[in-house]
């Protein structure tokens, strides 16, 4: 499977004014922002890797996984996760499920199936799986990904060299949210 990266485009044009200086691509992933950007700034840079820098600087806040989490919060905790962060429409029949069924569930594929029963059938048309929103929030939650997001967010401009800029790309709404505020 090919990666192509959103708004490629769009980020050259932004960083294309700059010459030299340091670029950061927080997310990294596989690269492709940060190797066009590199590219324009300098076309004779290498191909980074940044996996070796971050592990040096970044300090897990939390050792939560998501087994931790639908075996032992209770019931309306889990759906507020399941709302807040996956805009879920059905958390609160989902997050019953699942402390009903907690015994049961030892798999991903365990958790999508509740997921799945406890969306009405009407509401299974559109092209992500029914379970999509619940996995969401659960990678938010444990990666306490809008807590550091918006850490990020108020340490950027400080990092920022005069002139410097910075592109933020959001997924979903509610990281859209917390950029434009």
């Amino acid at each position: 499977m090919k990666h192509i990266p959103v708004l490629l485009d769009e980020v050259l044009e932004i960083f294309e004014p700059i010459k030299g200086g340091i670029v950061v691509d927080a997310t990294i992933g596989l690269a492709k922002h940060a190797e066009a950007i590199l590219q324009v700034l300098n076309p004779k840079s290498e191909t980074l890797n940044s996996k070796s820098i971050l592990t040096k600087i970044l300090n897990p806040k939390s050792e939560l996984t998501a087994k931790q989490l639908i075996h032992t919060w209770n019931e309306q905790k889990i759906a507020d996760i399941f709302w807040q962060y996956g805009e879920e429409r059905f958390s609160r029949k989902i997050a019953k499920a699942i402390v009903q069924n907690r015994k049961n569930i030892n798999s991903t594929k365990d958790l999508a199936q509740i997921c799945e029963k406890c969306i009405p059938p009407r509401f299974r048309k559109y092209k992500i799986h029914p379970a999509t929103k619940t996995f969401q929030a659960l990678r938010i939650a444990v990666n306490d990904e809008i807590e550091a997001l918006k850490d990020f967010l108020q340490d950027a401009p400080k990092l920022l060299a005069p002139g410097g800029r910075l592109a933020i790309i959001s997924f979903h709404s509610l990281e859209d949210r917390i950029v434009k505020q």
